[in-house]
């Protein structure tokens, strides 16, 4: 016991000091609009608790190194220094650096390649070294009751010190309003939030008829709401590689999980960067390698797998370390993409840059495996406990029996993301950068619910696969519904064109934006959408009417084409049974014309590269459900 008592003054000083530096590195590199009581629970509690865990594990692993280094390298220095002292001292400072490195790194905003960081990180390790030679020989040379005095003296003046912070951050939080430096070149800032997997009718600003989302919908309420806004692929890669390139799938090469994007192609991103912008992304959803090309013009692009990344947050940086930890070791871990991914935007939104940003934020819920918090889950009590009792047994491809547990599930992942962007955009509104931040909120694509005999993606081209939501916000936007035909095609010369950027490159889509005759649609051009990126089929959309051409190849049992009347929901009372012959000729005449267009253009291009997936990038396909 009076070993106990001994150590626990250096022990508490210890983590004292290293809290008390977190907290006010956090401060200094991210200011935060936040009351003193949310600053004593969320920044101090959180510091404390995780650092006096941190602390005690590597005292631990300490502990035997210091009692090896003392048994077989016999030397006075040894022999003036104390077990547990030594290892205090050490694991102190152990884990001191590790947190200014976290802090240093983080506010260097360097790729983690660049010499810059390699040499301050070197020179952080020398120092640390150093420190901590000095720290063990005065402790060598201190009496015991001197260093108790030493350690009971720095516990009470780091009380002090962590009192006045604590009550400064509440006088300094509750008196300002803080807003993001803008930049001096009076460009406009972009924000691209794509939720994956996201039905169009999830959002009650577009369907009342399943769940509630009332932060989009504020958000909407302020907006452009696209209804007739589509993909152009059921799945990920080809359609985001779309939005990326204002082309189709069969022209840029994205057409499988192992083809690289074409590299003679201009991509949003580079252009936007040429153009003054810092460029960044951050991506829930890993298979969105940057090996396929889609980091391509962006100065960082971070995804969920990114383990130094993960830990660049806001609140405790040791906390963060262990919930990285917690998350990944757990099957249900990706369902806190959501929460990184959250804090990685509010991080970047908050701190001040000299240019304008683009940004890509791209969440993973709603997408397979469906994981979202218990307190989401709607219903009786049986059809929730058959829901919970779902999220341990479910698998890639879902079964009829279980569809009532599946989309009950994705209906709370759904609310779940709404919750998610609540805080993005309320840290929108406190910065001010609604003033100057044009901001779209759209999918990939879609979720069938077994309204053509399945549940999932990736496949089909029905309409609760394609027709995708898309909310558009910029300074001076007045509140409406568009019903014109529009896609992520489009995005790219929409953005380039608010943004006054000047590209000569050739790009699919229109902007449609500048098409609009003030507040009605006016001279928007209705334009048919071609569906790619299914070996199942190839389709196109003219509305109300979608053609698809499926592969009987692959489909045999499939009628060759199928013409789908989008004004009903489901089959077979969407299939048309006995289609206009001229209707039926037109359509098939275009598609036609489309396939040998993209043809050329793919010729033109050249051949794409193709990579061998690592067994990461497999098992990461697998837990999304797609091998």
């Amino acid at each position: 016991m009076k070993n106990v008592v001994k150590y626990f003054f250096p022990f508490i000083s210890i983590v004292g000091a290293i809290s008390f530096l977190d907290i006010f590195l956090t401060m200094f590199f991210r200011p935060k609009t936040i009351s003193g009581f949310l600053l004593i629970i969320e920044f101090f509690g959180h510091n404390f608790a995780a650092n006096s865990m941190a602390l005690l594990i590597i005292v631990c692993l300490v502990v035997p190194c210091i009692y090896i280094l003392r048994k077989f390298f016999k030397s006075r220095f040894f022999d003036k220094l104390g077990l547990l002292d030594s290892s205090l001292v050490v694991s102190g400072v152990f884990l001191l650096t590790f947190l200014i490195t976290i802090h240093i790194n983080d506010a260097l905003n360097e790729p983690f390649t660049s010499l810059l960081r390699l040499l301050i990180n070197v020179a952080i390790l020398v120092a640390s070294i150093a420190f901590m030679w000095g720290n063990l020989s005065l402790v060598g040379m201190l009496s015991r009751r001197t260093k108790l005095a030493i350690w009971r003296y720095t516990f009470i003046a780091l009380s002090i010190l962590s009192l006045t912070l604590l009550c400064s951050g509440y006088f300094v939080t509750a008196s300002r309003s803080p807003k993001a430096e803008s930049d001096t070149t009076g460009k406009p800032n972009v924000l691209i939030i794509t939720v994956d997997a996201l039905r169009k009718d999830r959002l009650s600003c577009y369907s009342n008829t399943y769940v509630d989302t009332p932060y989009i919908d504020k958000f909407a309420s302020k907006s452009l709401i696209l209804d007739d806004f589509h993909t152009h692929a059921p799945w990920t890669l080809p359609s985001m590689f779309t939005m990326l390139t204002s082309s189709y799938p069969s022209v840029h090469g994205i057409n499988d999980y192992n083809s690289v994007g074409h590299e003679n192609l201009t991509t949003l991103t580079e252009l936007m960067g040429k153009n003054g912008y810092d460029t960044e992304a951050y991506i829930a959803n890993n298979i969105m390698d940057d090996e396929l090309g889609f980091n391509r013009g962006f100065q960082k692009y971070v995804m969920f797998k990114d383990i130094p990344e993960i830990m660049f947050i806001s609140k405790s940086t040791i906390y963060y370390a262990f919930q990285y930890i917690r998350m990944n070791a757990s099957e249900e871990g990706h369902a806190d993409s959501s929460e990184w991914l959250n804090e990685q935007l509010i991080q970047r939104l908050e701190k001040r840059r000299k240019n304008p940003f683009f940004i890509w934020a791209h969440y993973l819920d709603p997408h397979q495996p469906l994981t979202p918090p218990l307190e989401y889950i709607e219903g009786d009590p049986e059809q929730i406990e058959n829901a919970v009792a779902y999220i341990g047994r479910q698998q890639p491809f879902v079964e009829p029996s279980n569809a009532d547990p599946a989309i009950r599930l994705y209906d709370a992942e759904s609310k779940y993301v709404d919750d998610m962007l609540k805080s993005i955009f309320n840290t929108i509104d406190s910065l001010g950068l609604y003033d100057n931040t044009m901001i779209i909120l759209t999918s990939d694509h879609g979720e069938e619910h077994f309204e053509h005999g399945r549940y999932g993606h990736g496949e089909n081209h029905y309409k609760h696969l394609m027709n995708i939501p898309c909310i558009i916000y910029y300074p001076g936007v007045e509140h409406r519904r568009s019903s014109a035909t529009a896609s992520l095609i489009d995005i790219m010369p929409t953005i380039l064109s608010y943004v006054e950027c000047d590209y000569d490159v050739n790009v699919e889509g229109k902007d449609f934006l500048g098409s609009f005759d003030g507040n009605s649609d006016g001279n928007v051009e209705e334009r048919p959408v071609f569906y790619e990126g299914s070996n199942n089929a190839e389709s196109l959309y003219i509305k109300p009417y979608t053609l698809i051409h499926w592969n009987k190849k692959i489909l045999p049992y499939k009628d060759e084409y199928e013409l789908i009347d989008n004004r009903k929901d489901k089959a077979p009372g969407d299939i048309v049974s006995n289609p206009d012959s001229e209707l039926l000729h037109y359509y098939k005449t275009l598609l036609l014309e489309h396939r040998n267009d993209c043809s050329e253009k793919a010729k033109e291009l050249g051949k794409t590269r193709k990579i061998t997936l690592d067994e990461n990038q497999e098992d990461a396909l697998k837990d999304l459900g797609y091998f």
